[in-house]
């Protein structure tokens, strides 16, 4: 049975489809989120509501716009496009059906730099969030979001900039200020998924935010003075470097 077909499956009886190391259901693991791909936004829904939802059916011909993550450090974004956790921070290997961010391109996925010189700005790799009715991008960044113009005159190159995707702009500084930028040119360099449907949505869902408050815990390679403020499952340790971080369990 081919990849994709099996994810569907198993998608469709998260219960009955592969177990985790520990013997929990992979849709009954803590934390769990299922991530929706919108026409303008991603959204997430709790994994626990979602084994129980009816609409669960409706979109199981939409993977991989639809997948399951979690939030390790409670900030309401999925690990895979959390751009305040380390590079290597996505996601716990016990799902199935993970949300697995695209590296194509130049860069990794989660790679995030911002060039501004007098006028002129240039994004090497963000991820798109949110997509306004006139094209108008919403990304992420550990500064908070960044707003992207898209005209008529934006040159766009290699796919259509929907939620998910992941892109490089070139352009200008907006007057709408610093973190607005006025896009002469587009690349996407990864696309997203296909979107499902508004009417597809399972009832409680809610965007992902741009600008997330700070993590409830300090997630893996966050700096730490005592264990109670790292994330369960890890704790305070020395790195090579002899920097205190938050790490697993030996």
């Amino acid at each position: 049975m081919p990849q994709t077909k099996l994810a569907l499956v198993c998608l469709a009886g998260i219960a009955a489809c592969g177990q985790s190391q520990d013997g929990a259901s992979p849709g009954q693991a803590s934390g769990a989120l299922v991530v929706l791909h919108t026409r303008s936004a991603i959204v997430t829904a709790p994994a626990a509501d979602w084994d129980r939802n009816p609409f669960r059916e409706r979109v199981d011909g939409f993977y991989p716009a639809v997948c399951l993550d979690r939030d390790d450090d409670h900030n309401h974004v999925p690990d895979s496009m959390d751009v305040a956790r380390s590079e290597d921070d996505n996601g716990s290997d016990e799902l199935e059906h993970q949300c697995h961010p695209c590296n194509r391109g130049p860069g990794k996925s989660g790679d995030f730099r911002v060039r501004v010189e007098g006028d002129r700005a240039e994004l090497d790799r963000g991820r798109v969030f949110q997509r306004a009715d006139d094209g108008t991008l919403t990304i992420p960044s550990s500064d908070g979001p960044i707003t992207v113009v898209v005209s008529g005159a934006t040159r766009i190159d290699d796919g259509d900039p929907t939620p998910g995707s992941e892109i490089r702009v070139q352009g200008s500084v907006s007057a709408a200020g610093p973190r607005t930028i006025a896009a002469s040119e587009l690349e996407v360099l990864c696309p997203g998924p296909a979107p499902i449907g508004d009417d597809d949505l399972p009832p409680g869902t809610e965007p992902v935010p741009t600008d997330p408050p700070p993590p409830a815990c300090a997630a893996r390679d966050f700096r730490c003075a005592t264990n109670a403020v790292c994330c369960q499952g890890l704790i305070c340790e020395t790195n090579a470097a002899g920097d205190s971080v938050c790490g697993p369990i030996p």
